[in-house]
């Protein structure tokens, strides 16, 4: 059987070192594992490289990756030009401000003018490029003196109007432009209000856009291609492939937290808009856990149950990238090797750091979390427990966190204002063997987080390599850790002070606590990622057999 996996992420996404991407590299072996499957992997041309990467070592005859051979011109130019523009401090001048206004005016006519120009840009003749760009060019020439124009006219007017006008003047004068907005408000509020996203957002969109078209045409010319596989539902484009479709349905955590993705994901409405649509028009649906399946995809969009199977995940391991064998002391080996690893990594990622580059990690304790900050991590709350399990329980270990810091401004902040800097330490984008030493020297594994599609990877990456976990008390969590277990492991998310209450007693319990996860663990291994694939095949033979009858999951 050949199964198409069609991914559409837009330009600088974060994919080889991400749990997705590990996700998918897992269902993808799997399948190969299973002796059953064949893929073959549509991408964008701006990913190739990072896919091909996440991919490195797998049989070419059993996995292709496919997609433009060229990246459009303008993703080449907004990577080197754009995406390197750093924000100026604001000027707060009366003038400055005027200037201002007449800016984002000037930028409103060239984005409407210059939308009908993104095809041209986004194409891989340079020729095309060259030709939007001089209209683009003639576009500003013409509209930059008349911009100066107003603005010299503006300030004029302004200068001459506060020196004439009386006090009573200017109250009239007042009441006149309050009028005046309301009348203009009354009329033309709806398209006042609309506010229009940034030329590069626009151009960015556009492009994902008709890239993820031409490989769905791609995808329509691959006749041997049995059944098509997205990894997640953001594209609607998907379902514009005239074959056997099904879409995974990780979670919908803009719905989930919409204010707080709202007000650190830019696009986040546009993209809840389209999964919807994807959601909307497509026919079969995987989920990872029973709770995704049936509260979120079938009670929010309304997908019926009997359209959606549940293929939960299998343990992770990566034990494989930290242990050694074949010598007197296999576990005393590893223990070097993984010192070496951390050491290696401090040494090059941190050296611009005096603190943190003098850090001989494999002497400090430390609690280990391996996540992007997002939302539903619930890093804040995690932050402030450690502080409490520090400060006032007296546990003497780092908290190590894997996300970024500067895409949460909030956890930032917080580690600042509580002199945290030199106990937080920030581990981002590290390759696959660098986050298994990690998992492998770390005291203790913590998970905060609010709301998972499934049961979260963390446990298993850290038992795989010996370290025990504490964890939220969520249904995903709950739905496999029972009784006395879920008493000494689980702690309320919500609650700093049960945070700080598990960690404190995880890292005096340690041995303790991975005797009493080990019977969970081994349970989680008996399922394998070629069983996950091997249902996945199943799945895809299913829905090909029934060649556009209706079908039902049990």
């Amino acid at each position: 059987m050949k199964i198409g996996i069609f991914i559409a992420y837009p330009p600088r996404s974060e994919l080889s070192n991400q749990g997705l991407g590990r996700l998918l590299r897992s269902i993808v072996a799997g399948i190969n594992e299973s002796d059953s499957g064949q893929v073959v992997l549509l991408c964008p041309s701006w990913l190739q490289d990072d896919v091909r990467n996440l991919f490195r070592g797998f049989p070419t005859d059993r996995l292709q990756i496919i997609g433009k051979s060229k990246i459009p011109l303008v993703v080449r130019l907004w990577e080197k030009l754009f995406a390197r523009v750093k924000k100026r401090p604001r000027e707060t001048s009366r003038l400055t401000r005027l200037k201002a206004a007449l800016s984002r005016l000037v930028a409103k006519l060239l984005v409407v003018t210059g939308r009908g120009l993104v095809w041209m840009l986004s194409s891989d003749n340079d020729l095309w490029f060259l030709a939007s760009s001089a209209i683009l060019f003639a576009i500003a020439a013409i509209l930059a003196p008349v911009a100066l124009l107003a603005v010299v006219g503006l300030v004029i007017a302004y200068t001459a109007a506060r020196s004439a006008f009386t006090l009573r003047a200017r109250q009239r004068l007042s009441t006149l432009r309050s009028k005046g907005r309301q009348i203009i408000e009354r009329g033309f509020g709806s398209l006042l209000q609309r506010k229009l996203p940034p030329l590069s957002q626009i151009l960015l969109r556009e492009v994902t856009r008709r890239e993820s078209l031409y490989l769905v045409r791609m995808a329509n010319s691959m006749r041997d291609v049995d059944v098509w596989y997205s990894p997640t539902v953001f594209w609607p484009e998907f379902n514009a492939i005239h074959a056997s479709r099904v879409q995974a349905f990780p979670d919908m955590l803009i719905s989930q937290f919409p204010t707080a993705f709202a007000s650190t994901i830019k696009d986040a409405p546009y993209i809840y808009k389209r999964a919807k649509e994807a959601i909307a028009s497509g026919s079969y649906f995987t989920a990872y856990s029973a709770l995704a399946a049936e509260r979120d995809l079938s009670n929010q969009f309304s997908v019926p149950l009997d359209r959606i199977s549940v293929i939960p995940h299998a343990a992770m391991n990566l034990s494989s990238h930290v242990n050694i064998k074949g010598t007197l002391d296999d576990r005393h080996a590893r223990d070097q090797f993984t010192k070496n690893l951390l050491d290696g990594y401090r040494l090059t990622s941190w050296k611009g750091n005096e603190y943190l580059s003098s850090i001989d990690l494999k002497d400090v304790s430390f609690i280990f979390y391996a996540s992007q900050f997002r939302p539903n991590k619930n890093v804040l709350n995690l932050i402030k427990g450690y502080e409490i399990a520090l400060r006032k329980r007296f546990i003497y270990s780092k908290l190590v966190l894997t996300g970024n810091v500067s895409h949460a401004p909030d956890v930032e902040a917080y580690i600042k204002e509580h002199r945290l800097q030199y106990d937080v330490l920030f581990a981002y984008d590290v390759p696959d063997q660098v986050l298994a030493a990690l998992y492998a020297r770390a005291s203790l594994v913590v998970n905060p987080t609010l709301y998972e599609g499934g049961f979260p990877f963390t446990f298993s990456e850290g038992m795989s390599v010996g370290t025990p976990s504490i964890m939220s008390r969520i249904p995903q969590v709950t739905e496999f850790v029972k009784s006395d277990l879920a008493d000494v492991m689980l702690f309320n998310p919500l609650s700093p002070e049960d945070i700080a209450s598990k960690i404190a007693w995880g890292l005096k319990n340690r041995e303790r606590l991975l005797q009493l996860q080990m019977p969970l663990y081994n349970k989680m291994r008996d399922r394998s990622w070629a069983d996950v694939g091997r249902d996945h095949v199943s799945l895809f033979r299913k829905i090909v057999a029934a060649d556009g009858s209706e079908i039902k999951f049990p």
